[in-house]
């Protein structure tokens, strides 16, 4: 049968359209928790819908972030398998988990990780454990040479909103500096990394303190009871991920260049990039965009509006840019990150190494 004339639009569907929040109640908790997963991807690019009827362009959403869902799924079992396997599980055990035997576990695993797997997952944890440790209350001052002075300069709230917007001006100053990297020499490369370093120094100045993560839990306890725009309860798990990454870009360009070969150099940059719209990518979230609405709020409460000035012309807050891209202007972020960044990111791993590949021949 030729699915082009295999037209199914007239079928009545008997479940819970996946555009609803009340579609991860699943009968099965794998199965919720793997709905919420899906949800949380596919919805934070569009609004809570209040229609019975989605459009179908939503639930092709849902099909898309099931579908990155599920690839991602693999590449964390993979990760999963190798680490069991390094603290010394036998390939039957690992079997017995799957449902497999030990030579199916083998034969599907056997080749372990990737050296660039294990690159970045060492990366990926070293910026996490950073963050963790100054968020648990360790001194901060002896790691980067960072202290709590961002912190005195204003306000905790303004302190907070200030690194998101550091973020993205970082972001788009690195992705300028890349374009003038055809000669690494020139000033006009030297001055634009240096203006992007310095914005994301002083957003990990913040970051890397736990007043960060205070402000952000405090202002989480007032979001509306079963608000629609956090209907799990992501925000601050996202808000979170968000820092992380950001540490991670600045961890990346930070690294003394002395010494360092230029591939070296442009797989940093590049790496840094992919992290920030990662970060970006956490912003646009809705349940990111309330919490900041939030935050923002007791800014303007405190008499200090004046510190959100200068973002862009009228607009004077981010939440306003999320409330206008939710509302369906598309073009609305497109202004603060030099691009529509909500759609996904634009940089993949597979992208950095096809580039870096290229610089090898």
């Amino acid at each position: 049968m030729n699915p082009e004339e295999d037209d199914m639009t007239d079928q009545v569907w008997p479940g819970t359209t996946c555009a609803s929040w009340l579609w991860i109640f699943s009968t099965e908790y794998a199965q919720f928790e793997a709905r919420k997963a899906i949800a949380n991807l596919s919805q934070a690019r569009m609004p809570p819908r209040t229609s019975r009827d989605p459009d179908v362009n939503e639930v092709l959403r849902a099909v898309k972030a099931a579908d990155e869902i599920q690839k991602s799924s693999a590449e964390a079992l993979s990760v999963a398998v190798a680490e069991a396997v390094a603290r010394g599980a036998t390939w039957r055990q690992v079997g017995e988990q799957l449902g497999i035997g030990k030579t199916g576990a083998h034969n599907k695993f056997g080749r372990g990780l990737t050296s660039d797997q294990k690159f970045l997952l060492k990366e990926e944890s070293d910026a996490a454990r950073l963050c963790s440790t100054c968020w648990l209350g360790d001194s901060s001052e002896d790691i980067l040479g960072f202290d709590s002075e961002e912190w005195e300069a204003a306000p905790p709230y303004v302190a907070v909103q200030h690194v998101w917007r550091r973020t993205s001006k970082a972001y788009i100053l690195l992705k300028q500096a890349i374009l003038d990297t055809l000669d690494p020499e020139d000033d006009k490369w030297a001055t634009t990394f240096h203006r992007s370093y310095e914005q994301l120094r002083g957003a990990v100045r913040v970051i890397l303190t736990p007043k960060y993560l205070q402000v952000i839990q405090e202002c989480s306890r007032k979001l509306p009871p079963g608000s629609p725009r956090d209907p799990h309860g992501s925000a601050v798990t996202t808000l979170i991920q968000f820092g992380i990454r950001a540490v991670s870009a600045f961890m990346r360009i930070a690294q003394p260049s002395q010494g360092e070969s230029s591939e070296s150099r442009m797989r940093n940059l590049l790496l840094a990039i992919y992290d920030l719209e990662q970060a970006a990518y956490c912003l646009a979230k809705p349940a990111t965009f309330e919490l900041i609405k939030v935050i923002e709020g007791e800014i303007d409460k405190q008499g200090d509006s004046v510190y959100l000035a200068d973002i862009v012309e009228d607009n004077r807050s981010l939440s306003r840019l999320y409330d206008f891209y939710h509302q369906g202007d598309t073009e609305a972020l497109s202004v603060y990150f030099g691009e529509d960044i909500t759609t996904g990111a634009g940089l993949t791993m597979e992208a950095i190494r096809e580039i870096l590949a290229e610089d090898d021949d």
